[in-house]
């Protein structure tokens, strides 16, 4: 399969080129067909992220393309403007709150892009959100939470 192919959007974000596979596209890359040469990195743990970030309408998974594979990347979606994150379950410390988050402060998210640098900055600038139940700031960075009634 190529990148070219019509079943994969391409989007620029941080002047690099993230791919979007479409249902089908990903079905085939999960079962090790390569794209472009190269194959997904870990492609039996895909489909899990994958329904998890669809889920979520403000969530989107892509890949990169890497050294020597296709990487996942999840990025939010912050009123047009795509925000990569690294998903983490964090707890509250105010009221005990679990679930997951959105942190763009993980500089290995930046890694291939042309902005690295610029766009770490644009990540530490970014509006930080406080816990959804109780409004204490949450143990880690954060500008996606995934909503109570997913949580609770």
């Amino acid at each position: 399969m190529l990148s070219s192919n019509s079943s994969i959007a391409v989007l620029i974000v941080d002047g690099q080129h993230l791919f979007a596979p479409n249902t089908e596209a990903w079905r085939r890359l999960e079962s090790g067909e390569e794209l472009d040469a190269y194959k997904l990195f870990e492609p039996a743990r895909g489909a899990s992220e994958r329904e998890f970030a669809n889920r979520h309408a403000d969530l989107n998974l892509v890949i990169e393309k890497s050294f020597s594979s296709w990487l996942r990347l999840v990025l939010v979606d912050l009123g047009g403007n795509f925000q990569r994150v690294h998903l983490e379950y964090l707890t509250c410390d105010g009221c005990g709150w679990k679930g997951w988050s959105g942190n763009p402060w993980v500089p290995d998210l930046y890694v291939g892009s042309p902005e690295m640098d610029q766009a770490l900055q644009r990540a530490y600038d970014l509006e930080l959100l406080d816990c959804p139940r109780c409004g204490e700031k949450l143990p880690r960075a954060s500008i996606w939470t995934e909503p109570l009634s997913k949580t609770e």
